[in-house]
């Protein structure tokens, strides 16, 4: 399954 970062800036990044 894909992970999710969640970063400061950004917000949420989908990691595959």
């Amino acid at each position: 399954p894909r992970k999710s970062i969640s970063l400061s800036n950004i917000g949420e990044v989908p990691i595959s």
